[in-house]
């Protein structure tokens, strides 16, 4: 970790101090958090980066980044970046509230490549996660790397066919990177994914949190997750989505603000009409859909 990674972290660490008041901060200091920071008083915080005066004096307590506090993050794989990074990946400015800040594991250059997300309703049945496995298989032949959480079952479909076939994937999570990792960045976090591997592949990797490296779950969590992973795909897969509820609503506004939103038959319903087009198989980046349509396995 650089030392403008570790300026990053130090402010993400602060208690009392979310994504409001990161954005405050990195507004304020031109979107640079460098190591002049560290260390002032909380009168300095209130007065210079319009901080309250109870976050001031958290920041404060906070302390300096000494050689002590950095040791202990400095030789980790993971790069803080913010929204005033030349790296940040635009897509991730297509959400309603993007995160100023997250903290990245892996290889970055995946997010450049061509992404597609699988999405499912709450509670799927046998069936429906049969319908997820195909339709993951299919953006996997069609050339797509796949963005999922890790916590989901037709997530979790969509990140062990990556790794079983070695191809290419995105871990968005809905917590910190160390809390998903129990503080071992080598070891795969998905028990399932060590039949091909116990390592975590990095090389075919990466991890995105918009979180402190050790913040658990909590629900409101889930809803940037799924936010962040439909931003982040160039074609976005609705299967047996259902009507009314929070996944219904993010596809929506995806199909609504541009993005290619495929959708079985079920979701086609759901949906209605904002722009999701049937899905018909294979997906082809240049001319849409070509190829036969989905059928339920039984």
């Amino acid at each position: 970790m650089e030392l403008n990674d570790l300026a990053l972290w130090w402010l993400t660490e602060c208690p009392n101090l979310g994504w409001t008041g990161w954005r405050q901060v990195l507004d304020r200091c031109g979107g640079i958090v460098s190591a002049s920071l560290f260390g002032k008083s909380a009168e300095y915080y209130e007065n210079s980066l319009g901080l309250s005066a109870r976050v001031a004096r958290s920041l404060d307590s906070h302390g300096p980044l000494t050689p002590a506090v950095s040791a202990s993050v400095s030789g980790l794989p993971i790069r803080f970046i913010s929204d005033s990074s030349k790296d940040f990946p635009p897509k991730i400015r297509l959400m309603k509230e993007f995160p100023p800040i997250m903290n990245i594991y892996g290889n970055f250059e995946i997010l450049k490549r061509p992404t597609a997300v699988i999405l499912c309703s709450r509670g799927p049945s046998r069936d429906d996660l049969e319908l997820v496995k195909t339709a993951v298989d299919v953006a996997l032949d069609s050339g797509y790397a796949l963005a999922a959480g890790h916590n989901k079952p037709a997530y979790q479909l969509a990140l062990l066919a990556a790794k079983r076939r070695a191809e290419h994937s995105v871990m968005v999570l809905d917590r910190g990177i160390l809390a998903t990792f129990d503080d071992d960045l080598r070891r795969d976090p998905l028990p399932a994914a060590r039949i091909w591997g116990f390592g975590f592949e990095s090389e075919r990797s990466i991890v995105i949190s918009p979180f402190r490296l050790h913040d658990a779950w909590i629900g409101a969590n889930s809803r940037i997750r799924d936010a962040l992973a439909i931003a982040l795909a160039d074609v976005i897969v609705a299967v047996q989505i259902r009507p009314g509820g929070v996944m219904e609503s993010l596809v929506r506004e995806a199909a609504e603000r541009g993005q290619k939103v495929l959708a079985d038959e079920a979701s086609m319903k759901a949906l209605g009409d904002c722009g999701a087009k049937p899905w018909a198989g294979r997906i082809d980046p240049e001319t849409g859909i070509t190829g036969t349509k989905f059928t339920r396995m039984s």
